[in-house]
C-alpha cells in the first residue's frame, strides 16, 4: 500500500466505524485500530463467531473506551460471558442490539446493557440456550425500547418470555 493510500485510509474515519471480530483471540488488536481511527464517529460492533467466549472477551477488552460511541451491536456469546462482562459503561448512542445467547441461561446476562438508555430495538436469539421452565432474566429499564424480537425459544421458556415482556413496558412490536 502506498503512503498516499495509507494516509487516505488513516484520515477517513468513516472507513473504520464498523468493527468486527475474527475467529482467533490473538487477532483482535485490529479492533483498537477501528476504535482509534474512527475518531468520534458512531460505531457498529459485530462478533458472531460461535462458541468463542474467549474471542468475545478479547473483543470487549480491545474496544474498551469506545463503547459510548457504539450505535449498533451484534454479539454472540454464552449467557455467562455476557454476565461476566457486565461493566458499568454508558452506551449513550446504542439504539439496536442483536444478541445470540448460548449455553446455560444466566439471570445477569443483560445487565451490561443497563446504561443503554437509547436502546429501541433488541433481538435475542436463544437457539443454543438451556433454561429451566422457571428461569427469569434480570432486565434493565430501557425507556425507549419499542421493538423486541425473540428467536429460537423452546418449550419451557414461557416464564422467561413473560418476565421480559412485563419488564419492557414500552415495547410496541413483539416478534
Amino acid at each position: 500500500v502506498s503512503a498516499f493510500w495509507a494516509d487516505v485510509a488513516d484520515m477517513t474515519p468513516r472507513l473504520w466505524t464498523r468493527a468486527f471480530t475474527v475467529p482467533w483471540r490473538s487477532c483482535q488488536s485490529h479492533l483498537e485500530l477501528n476504535a482509534r481511527l474512527s475518531r468520534a464517529l458512531p460505531m457498529s460492533v459485530e462478533h458472531t463467531v460461535a462458541d468463542a467466549d474467549d474471542v468475545a472477551a478479547s473483543a470487549l477488552h480491545h474496544l474498551l473506551g469506545s463503547e459510548a460511541r457504539w450505535c449498533t451491536v451484534a454479539f454472540r456469546a454464552s449467557w455467562g460471558c455476557f454476565a461476566a462482562n457486565a461493566h458499568p459503561h454508558h452506551y449513550a448512542l446504542l439504539t439496536a442490539a442483536k444478541l445470540w445467547l448460548e449455553g446455560d441461561a444466566h439471570a445477569g446476562a443483560l445487565r451490561w446493557l443497563q446504561h443503554a438508555v437509547e436502546l429501541d430495538s433488541l433481538t435475542l436469539v436463544c437457539d443454543d440456550s438451556r433454561m429451566s421452565g422457571s428461569f427469569v432474566v434480570d432486565v434493565p429499564v430501557w425507556p425507549r425500547l419499542t421493538s423486541l424480537t425473540l428467536g429460537g425459544l423452546r418449550d419451557g421458556t414461557v416464564r422467561f418470555i413473560t418476565s421480559l415482556v412485563r419488564q419492557c413496558a414500552s415495547v410496541e412490536y413483539l416478534r
